[in-house]
C-alpha cells in the first residue's frame, strides 16, 4: 500500500464527516429561509398596514368636533370616516380635502389631529376614512380593500355632500400616498398632495428585507410608480431629506414620473415631519395650480418662540407668548401641540432647563388635555437621565391609550425614580382619578434610572 493511499484512507472519515455538516448546515440555512418566506407571505398584510395602535383622545381645544360617519359598505364590512366641517367663514366655499392616513397610527392620532387643524385653518373640510381593522374598526386592511374604500370615500364626498370635483384634494401619507395614487389615478379631482411617498410598497421592501424576494412575494404592491402616470390634476409632493423609512429618491423618483402641473416640496426632519413652510408651499400651489381660495396658514407661535428661546432664553419667551395670546387677532396658532412639540425639540437639543418651563407653561394653559400631558409620559426615562429636576403635569396618565406593556415597562421605570426620592405614591397615582389637575414634582439624578429605560423611552420617542 503506498504512503498516498494510506493517507487517503486516513483523511476519508474526516472528508465525509465535513460533508455532512456541509449539507446540514446548508440545509439549515435553505429552512430558515423558506421559513422566513412563508412567514413574510402570511404576515404581510399585518406588516404593511400596522393597525395595532390604539385610539387616542380627541383634542377638544382644537374644535374639530370630528363626526364619525358611514360612507358605505365593503361587502358586509361598514365602513367609516371622520368628517370635518370647515369653519363657519369657509362653509360657502366647499373645499374638501380627502385624507388617507399612514401606518403608524390611526386617524385619532395625535399627529393627524393636529394635520387636520390646520388644513381645517387654511380653509377646508376634511373626510378622513378609516382603513378596515384600524381603530376597532371591523374588516381586514388589504391594498384592494383600502383602494376600494378610497373610492367609496371619494362618492361620498361627491354624491352625499355634493362636492365638485375640481374642489375636492386627495391627500396621502406615508403609506396613505399609494392609497391617493391609485384613486386619482382613476378620479377626477383639483389636486393631489403627497406627503413622503413610495414608488411602490415593493420597493420599501426589497430595502428592508434585501435578500428575500419581494417581487416575489407581495401581495399588497401599492405600485404609485406604475400608476401616477395616469394622474391628470396638479401634483404636490412633499419630502424630508432626512426620510429614513421612505427615502427621499423615491418622492423624487415619483415627482418625475408625475405630469404637469406638479411641485415638489423638499423639507428636513424625520419621516412625515411637517412645518410651517410647508402649509405655505402647499397654500400657494393650490391656489396657482387647482383654482383654489385657501386662506395663508397662521404661524405657529411655536416658531416664533422658538428664536426667541434661542436668543434671549425660555423666560423671555414665555413673556412674549402671554403678551401675544393676550392680543386680539389670528396671526398665531396657539394650539396646544404647539408648545409641547417645542419642548421635545428643547429636549432633544440638551436644553431641559428650557423645556421644562416650556411644558410647564403648555401645562398651565391645557390643563388636562392628552396632549399637553403626552410628551412627559413617554419620555419619562429619557427626562430622568437628563434633567436633575422636572415638573411634569399629571392630569391624566396616558394608559388607557397605549399599549399595556410599553405603559408597565415606563412605570417600573419611573417607579424607581419615585422610590429613590420618597414619591412613591406620586408620579403615576393619577391613573386612577380621571379629571384630577394634580401637579407632581420628579427629583432624579442620571445614575437614577435603570438601564432598561433607555431602550423603552427609545421607542416611545420613536412614536412621535
Amino acid at each position: 500500500m503506498t504512503a498516498d493511499l494510506e493517507y487517503d484512507l486516513a483523511i476519508m472519515p474526516a472528508r465525509k464527516w465535513l460533508r455532512r455538516v456541509a449539507i446540514t448546515l446548508l440545509s439549515l440555512v435553505v429552512i430558515a429561509y423558506v421559513g422566513t418566506c412563508v412567514w413574510l407571505r402570511l404576515n404581510e398584510h399585518r406588516l404593511v398596514f400596522r393597525r395595532d395602535f390604539p385610539k387616542e383622545p380627541i383634542i377638544e381645544s382644537l374644535g374639530l368636533q370630528p363626526q364619525t360617519v358611514q360612507i358605505g359598505t365593503l361587502g358586509p364590512v361598514p365602513l367609516f370616516a371622520w368628517s370635518i366641517q370647515s369653519l363657519p367663514k369657509d362653509s360657502g366655499a366647499k373645499q374638501w380635502v380627502l385624507l388617507f392616513h399612514g401606518s403608524g397610527g390611526n386617524v385619532t392620532s395625535t399627529f393627524n389631529q393636529s394635520q387636520l387643524h390646520r388644513l381645517r385653518d387654511m380653509g377646508f373640510g376634511i373626510l378622513a376614512p378609516e382603513y378596515p381593522g384600524y381603530a376597532g374598526k371591523p374588516g381586514e386592511p388589504t391594498e384592494q380593500a383600502v383602494e376600494q374604500e378610497a373610492q367609496i370615500a371619494y362618492d361620498y364626498l361627491r354624491e352625499i355632500s355634493n362636492v365638485p370635483e375640481r374642489n375636492i384634494v386627495i391627500f396621502g401619507g406615508s403609506l396613505g400616498t399609494g392609497v391617493a395614487v391609485d384613486l386619482a389615478s382613476h378620479a377626477r379631482a383639483g389636486a393631489l398632495v403627497l406627503d413622503a411617498p413610495y414608488t411602490s410598497a415593493v420597493d420599501v421592501g426589497k430595502l428592508r428585507h434585501p435578500f428575500l424576494p419581494i417581487s416575489l412575494l407581495a401581495s399588497d404592491r401599492l405600485e404609485s410608480d406604475k400608476k401616477i402616470g395616469a394622474v391628470h390634476m396638479p401634483v404636490f409632493i412633499f419630502h424630508t431629506v432626512e426620510d429614513k423609512n421612505v427615502p427621499f429618491e423615491q418622492g423624487r423618483r415619483l415627482y418625475e414620473l408625475a405630469g404637469n402641473p406638479k411641485h415638489f416640496e423638499e423639507g428636513h426632519g424625520p419621516h412625515g415631519q411637517y412645518s410651517y413652510p410647508f402649509f405655505l408651499a402647499l397654500r400657494a400651489f393650490l391656489n396657482a395650480a387647482a383654482g383654489l381660495n385657501l386662506h395663508p396658514p397662521r404661524e405657529p407661535i411655536s416658531s416664533l418662540l422658538a428664536g426667541t428661546v434661542e436668543a434671549k432664553g425660555a423666560q423671555a419667551a414665555i413673556a412674549q407668548y402671554q403678551e401675544l395670546r393676550a392680543q386680539p387677532g389670528e396671526e398665531y396658532d396657539f394650539a396646544e401641540y404647539e408648545l409641547n412639540g417645542l419642548g421635545y425639540t428643547l429636549l432633544r437639543k440638551g436644553k431641559s432647563g428650557d423645556a421644562i418651563a416650556i411644558l410647564k407653561l403648555n401645562a398651565e394653559q391645557y390643563p388636562g388635555s392628552p396632549a399637553t400631558n403626552r410628551l412627559p409620559w413617554t419620555t419619562s426615562g429619557a427626562l430622568c437621565r437628563t434633567i436633575p429636576e422636572l415638573t411634569i403635569p399629571a392630569a391624566r396618565s396616558w394608559t388607557p391609550y397605549w399599549p399595556q406593556r410599553r405603559t408597565n415597562e415606563l412605570k417600573s421605570c419611573s417607579g424607581v425614580l419615585e422610590a429613590q426620592v420618597g414619591l412613591a405614591a406620586g408620579l403615576w397615582a393619577d391613573d386612577e382619578q380621571p379629571g384630577s389637575s394634580s401637579v407632581y414634582h420628579v427629583l432624579a439624578r442620571p445614575s437614577d434610572c435603570p438601564s432598561s429605560c433607555s431602550s423603552v423611552t427609545n421607542r416611545s420617542l420613536d412614536r412621535q
